[in-house]
């Protein structure tokens, strides 16, 4: 198989968001108690949180945490997980059907997220909460004091306010799941006047508006809740959420029955990227009509796969992302990076444990998953210009969505070092790919080398037993130069289900 892509330094798409590497913290399973937060655990620091788990986030490169919802928002009364701990008292969780302990508020993971540098955005219900109650909730993390809930916040040992720009007004409102779930005009309505009263508060702040949560079959106000939202509340929204969760196990759907299976890799990323060109267009229709001078932007705020799940050594169930399932998370990184002119805001679902970048296991130590290394390839691009490519693949066919592209790039600038990132994934599970890569506007160009994430058995990942049975492999390969007259067109062969990264040093 084949694959061909030219590159101009005069077509850029946009800059890689500094919010680009983001992630995201509920508390639903293991993610937070048992995950991020264990506080018998040996690297438990003074607060709870492990100092293992800590040291892969910031590996990661992840740069901003989403919390604390997630359909446990819609039903969060954030009041009730502040002040001493010994005095909150458990509640029960309608969303995940749990008792909540509330030994992680809003003040535990605001210094959490900083001790890490990460930027926080930070979910207000939408569901069963009310506008005043956000607008308390901005006042608690944001106002230097003299009020009632930022002094509040200072008897509880902040004396500083938190600073929080990024608000997300509610969680997949679009879903009869949610608890509070409401209708497109009556949500663009209730973030209407939630936005005015938040900001009545602190008008710096930036706020997310809840838009699909899918674009499955099944999902029918897909697009048209998008367009009603924007309709009734455009001018008041800095950036539209979009949710998606791929996967190809029957036994494992979420919201409606599941047909794909693994020979329908390919076809995922072409999914995407309809989803995302759906929902720009309806930006730009709103934007039209109204004749507005302000910009909406996009948070795919939840994205992943969903793995299989297997038990640890304690009876704990475990989510294993397989090496070709990191491949194609992959790929949804680089659909992303190729809206970069749209896309602003990514964040990972979830953090830790379920569906995470990285395992937990109670008592011993954490590890990545396979999905953990794109994710860290695509966070050191941020900053970079994504270019635009002119690209042809040759095609696979995929089981019940016809024939869709073997592969996927996404090409990254990086001017002040000169270096010019090409992320590339092939789908294919038996053909080998060669990759031609057209550099000619850039000068000389050197390979400065090729990492790879590969694994014949492309079901296998890392688990307890084998923590890093799938990891990255560095090759310095030049790549063949095609021919004297081409000097600038170099080649590279991708193995069969393969994630790689090449970089090359430019002359300019």
């Amino acid at each position: 198989m084949k694959g061909h892509i030219k590159i101009s330094r005069s077509f850029e798409i946009g800059e890689v968001d500094r919010r680009f590497a983001g992630s995201f913290v509920e508390h639903l399973n293991r993610c937070m108690y048992g995950g991020l937060y264990e506080k018998d655990h040996a690297a438990a620091d003074q607060d709870g949180f492990r100092g293992d788990v800590k040291q892969l986030i910031q590996k990661a490169g992840v740069s901003l945490l989403r919390y604390p919802g997630g359909n446990f928002v819609s039903s969060y009364d954030w009041k009730k997980g502040i002040g001493p701990r010994e005095k909150r008292k458990p509640v029960y969780d309608p969303a995940w059907q749990t008792i909540e302990n509330n030994e992680v508020g809003i003040d535990e993971f605001a210094a959490y997220a900083r001790e890490l540098g990460c930027e926080l955005a930070l979910s207000v219900n939408m569901g069963t909460g009310t506008p005043m109650e956000a607008a308390e909730l901005v006042e608690y993390c944001n106002l230097q004091g003299g009020t009632q809930y930022s002094e509040i916040r200072k008897e509880n040992g902040a004396e500083e306010p938190y600073h929080i720009r990024l608000w997300c007004v509610g969680n997949e409102m679009d879903g009869p799941w949610q608890m509070g779930s409401l209708d497109a005009k009556a949500y663009g309505a209730k973030f209407r006047e939630t936005s005015k009263l938040m900001r009545a508060v602190d008008p710096e702040i930036e706020l997310i508006a809840c838009g699909s949560c899918s674009n499955e079959e099944g999902h029918n106000t897909f697009g048209f809740w998008d367009r009603q939202v924007l309709e009734e509340a455009y001018d008041q929204i800095d950036y539209l959420s979009l949710h998606r969760y791929y996967g190809y196990d029957v036994e494992r759907e979420l919201l409606y029955p599941r047909k794909e299976t693994i020979r329908d890799g390919a076809a995922m990323p072409a999914d995407f990227d309809d989803m995302l060109t759906t929902v720009e267009s309806a930006i730009r229709y709103v934007k039209g009509i109204r004749r507005s001078g302000h910009e909406v932007y996009l948070a795919i705020d939840e994205l992943n796969l969903i793995p299989k799940r297997i038990y640890d050594s304690n009876g704990d169930i475990c989510d294993v992302f397989s090496q070709y399932e990191a491949v194609l998370y992959g790929g949804l990184l680089c659909v992303l990076l190729n809206h970069a002119d749209r896309v602003k805001i990514h964040c990972q679902s979830l953090l830790v444990n379920e569906n995470g970048l990285i395992t937990t296991v109670r008592g011993k130590d954490a590890f990545a998953q396979a999905i953990f290394y794109p994710f860290r390839d695509a966070a050191d691009c941020i900053g970079g210009r994504v270019l635009l490519q002119n690209a042809v693949w040759d095609t696979v066919e995929t089981e019940h969505f016809g024939r869709k592209n073997c592969g996927i790039s996404a090409c990254v600038y990086a001017e002040e070092n000169k270096t010019l990132r090409v992320l590339a994934a092939n789908f294919s599970l038996e053909e080998e790919l060669e990759l031609s890569v057209d550099v000619e506007d850039f000068g000389q160009v050197v390979c400065l080398g090729r990492t790879e994430l590969y694994l014949e058995d492309y079901t296998a990942g890392n688990t307890e037993k084998e923590p890093e049975k799938i990891i990255p492999k560095y090759y310095k390969d030049e790549g063949k130069r095609n021919s004297d007259r081409e000097e600038n067109t170099l080649s590279f062969l991708l193995r069969p289900h393969s994630w790689n990264v090449i970089t090359l040093k430019t002359e300019w």
